[in-house]
């Protein structure tokens, strides 16, 4: 059982947990001694009070402590605790480790010569490091988002090269992703392994995947033993110099790698620096990576003086659910239109200040606003400082030691209630670099993995538990694999993206504008991010705008009145269509309202409707259809959402813009504003906007929601509990979700939240679509586990009453409001809800 803060563990009073991994907890404590705060790390695997571990521990604890070198961690003391269980204690660093944003190309050789330069130092002592990767070096950063300090973790699994007799039997320490093929053949690790695993560490900082992709672990080994691995320049052809340095330290044959790993370093930092200084090309999502810059929409597009509508000047409408709701069931022509009340056009909105309307006694249902959202990622923190008020910064779980993010920012003291209706939105999770496929709906980087596998023909036996990351792994936030808005749903599987639902604008993206209660193919090829989004028209007309990251570009279908699917026209389509004007590898992309936005090469650029001041460029006062980079935000942007006129992204810190009737822009205000505002919550890693409208009231309610430093975070609208925090008062600035353990993924959408924490659905706010997941019944304000879901969950996606899940990294479930299909389960009806999460057949 973890520690509690305030107990004591050796003599150090704990200050809280930084995260627990597969050989035990890592602790922020205090030096009772020197009053300063470091990392303690208690082991607390089965058998650790065997003697022979012990001996074993006190050995490569001893060797650890005795390396002095700037870019290897620091052992101060370790020792046995009187019930037998090993410890150590170690620096307090800022920043974070490699899995947690993209580095550019010349960050990437700076940091490859300090990590290499600190291997030697250590090969020289005959102790080899054997699991080199991403996750195991950490990055601090100064204030102008420079590298200052790279610092090599876990040297606590190096041995001795001469203590064999104390390796444990039949057990393989280390990653398989990194892995040199000697080590997988048994032969002892060595100071070529080590450079073979920096290779490979190196390979996926510049591509965003590691050089064998292969889920399978026994493909995987077999990968590692006989198969080259691909050029660097198939994937960033701007890289062709690389091929033949890392073709040489990734040899099969230790003797045809480089003589030391600064050789290696060397060679890779004079091959990006050949053609002109090229060292400072970025990786996808690198910092200083060129932005995408779009040209303003043509005058007279719609919008212009004399256009249809936008999506904010429309009528709100009537509920969803009971009496008079619309029917959505599957249709090949577009959607009846909803009955209700006389349509009531609000005033436009203007820059300064709004008056949010008179709140109505008595339960409200929310009627159909949606948005779609995108796929974020964890962020790499240029030196972030601690929020004010934090007396113990939290790193987030997996960045090695603490202190690396900024910590857990304060509880902030309840604003007013401002009297708003509330409503949350889409789900994102790590972008960034792009991340390597699993076999379910997700995309996540290789990770250290538990198994127990046999290789027929290799010899091969590994025991359980010898993939095992030994540090705190950081909860994995999962991009857009899902995508829930209006009455359709898209998920994705083996890179194949599947949709099902209502078509009425072909979002569905076959080609048609048929529904289909179950799953159908989208012709587009490694897809990794999929978005849905949408509005009500003038008609009361559910509107719907499909987009996809395919290959590392953006493509878009479905509605496009304000030219929100980005290739430079306003014609709706029924097939995926590519954007145009994007410059660099797509990570991320968000549509949500009329609007789109999307990521390329850490950049943001944004499209479409602009009346809100959505698109972030102050010179924008109507629309563009095509991409328009976004200024004022600093560092590498690595997730974006957007919904109802509201845009928040993640960079440097969280920020936000457009509508702000709802303080959902967090800065403490209700103002509108036209161009990114910084929130006061560092080290997200996922960002999520969702809204609605309620029957007979004008304004639109939104509520964004993130997770940072595996903490869930919450503000605006709270009509419905959905912030978390046990009221249904309204939040201006960033207010954490209560009675949650570590969250890996938050998402809000029309009056309801879920999170993803702890590997375990929990989920809050309104209930009118049972999108809850926990039965029928009503809403609530704090945090209920959905317990139906059989498994570990991965990700989760709610919009406009409907709810689906990734489980298992394989098994997708869906449940809530299902009247055109979008459960997914083959059925469909006007009043159909689905109380409990189902298992979708997705096509093989």
């Amino acid at each position: 059982m973890p520690l509690s803060p305030g107990s004591q563990v050796a003599g150090y009073k704990v200050i809280s947990l930084l995260g627990s991994g597969g050989m035990g907890e890592v602790y922020l404590v205090e030096n009772p001694t020197l009053l300063r705060r470091e990392a303690l790390k208690v082991i607390s695997l089965a058998g650790a009070h065997d003697p022979d571990f012990q001996k074993r521990f006190t050995n490569e604890a001893r060797t650890t402590a005795a390396l002095d070198h700037p870019s290897i961690i620091s052992i101060h003391q370790y020792g046995i605790n009187e019930d037998g269980t090993p410890w150590f204690t170690m620096n307090h660093l800022e920043g974070a480790d490699l899995t947690h944003g993209a580095v550019s190309a010349a960050d990437t050789a700076a940091l490859t010569a300090r990590v290499a330069d600190a291997l030697d130092y250590a090969h020289r002592r005959n102790i080899i490091h054997r699991d080199v990767k991403p996750a195991n070096i950490f990055v601090s950063r100064d204030e102008r988002g420079q590298i200052d300090r790279v610092t090599v973790l876990d040297f606590g699994i190096a041995k001795l090269v001469n203590s064999t007799s104390l390796t444990a039997t039949s057990a393989f320490i280390g990653t398989l992703a990194y892995c040199a093929p000697e080590v997988i053949e048994g032969h002892d690790a060595g100071a070529a392994s080590d450079q073979y695993s920096l290779a490979c560490t190196v390979f996926q900082l510049l591509t965003g995947q590691a050089p064998f992709t292969t889920t399978s672990p026994s493909a995987l080994v077999m990968a590692h033993l006989t198969k080259q691995i691909s050029p660097i320049s198939s994937l960033r052809p701007d890289l062709a110099r690389l091929d033949p340095v890392l073709q040489k330290a990734l040899a099969k044959n230790p003797t045809d790698r480089y003589p030391d790993c600064r050789s290696f370093a060397t060679a890779l930092r004079q091959a990006l620096e050949s053609h002109g200084g090229a060292a400072s090309a970025p990786r996808p999502g690198g910092p200083g990576a060129v932005g995408a810059a779009g040209a303003v929409g043509a005058a007279g597009a719609p919008g212009a003086p004399g256009a249809p509508n936008r999506p904010y000047s429309q009528p709100t409408v009537p509920p969803p659910y009971g009496p008079g709701a619309p029917s959505y069931a599957p249709q090949s022509t577009p959607a009846p239109a909803y009955p209700g009340p006389a349509p009531h056009t609000p005033a436009p909105h203007t820059p300064g200040p709004q008056t949010p309307g008179p709140q109505t006694p008595g339960p409200q249902t929310p009627a159909p606003a949606f948005g779609g959202f995108a796929p974020p990622g964890p962020t790499v923190a240029s030196n972030p400082s601690p929020q004010a008020n934090s007396s113990y910064p939290q790193s987030p779980p997996g960045a090695a030691y603490p202190g690396n993010q900024a910590g857990q920012p304060p509880a902030y003291p309840p604003s007013q209630p401002n009297h708003l209706l509330g409503g949350g939105y889409p789900p994102p999770g790590p972008a960034g670099a792009p991340k390597k496929k699993h076999t379910g709906l997700i995309v996540g980087v290789i990770a250290a993995v538990v198994v127990v596998v046999v290789v027929l023909g290799v010899g091969i036996a590994f025991a359980t538990g010898a993939f095992s990351n030994d540090e705190p792994s950081a909860p994995t936030a999962h991009p857009g694999i899902l995508a829930v808005s209006g009455n359709s749903s898209c998920g994705i599987t083996n890179a194949q993206l599947y949709c099902w639902g209502g078509n009425y604008d072909g979002q569905l993206g076959n080609g048609t504008e048929t529904a289909s209660s179950s799953p159908v193919k989208v012709d587009l090829p490694n897809v990794t991010a999929v978005s849905l989004g949408g509005y009500t028209n003038t008609d009361k007309k559910l509107v719907t705008t499909a987009c996809a990251v395919s290959d590392g570009s953006a493509y878009c279908w479905g509605a496009n009145k304000f030219g929100q699917i980005g290739n430079g026209s306003t014609t709706d389509t029924q097939s995926p269509v590519k954007v145009t004007g994007l410059s660099g590898r797509v990570t991320a992309i968000a549509t949500g309202y009329g609007s789109t936005c999307a990521i390329a090469d850490g950049k943001l650029s944004c499209w479409g409707d602009n009346d809100d001041g959505q698109v972030g460029v102050e010179s924008i006062t109507d629309q563009t259809a095509t991409p328009t980079a976004v200024p004022g935000i600093s560092g590498n942007v690595t997730a974006v959402a957007t919904a109802q006129g509201t845009t928040c992204a993640v960079a440097d810190t969280v920020y936000c813009w457009g509508n702000n009737d709802s303080g959902q822009l967090g800065t403490g205000a209700t103002t509108r504003a036209n161009t990114p505002q910084k929130v006061a919550l560092t080290g997200a890693d996922s960002i999520s906007v969702g809204s609605y409208s309620i029957t007979d009231q004008p304004d639109q309610y939104t509520t964004v929601c993130a997770s940072a430093s595996g903490k869930g975070y919450c503000w605006g609208d709270n009509r419905y509990g959905q912030v978390g925090d046990g009221t249904k008062e309204s939040r201006h600035t960033p207010t954490p979700v209560t009675g949650l353990g570590t969250v890996s993924q938050i998402n809000t959408g029309w009056g309801s939240t879920c999170a993803v924490s702890d590997s375990k659905l929990f989920c809050w706010g309104d209930n009118e679509g049972q999108q809850l997941g926990t039965g029928a019944g009503d809403g609530t304000t704090k945090p209920t586990q959905v317990t139906a879901l059989p498994g570990s969950v991965e990700a989760v996606y709610t919009g406009l009453g409907t709810t689906c899940s990734l489980v298992d990294e394989s098994s997708l479930y869906c449940w809530g409001r299902n009247a055109a299909g979008q459960v997914g389960n083959g059925s469909s009806g006007e009043d159909q809800k689905v109380s409990s999460p189902t298992l979708l057949n997705l096509p093989a």
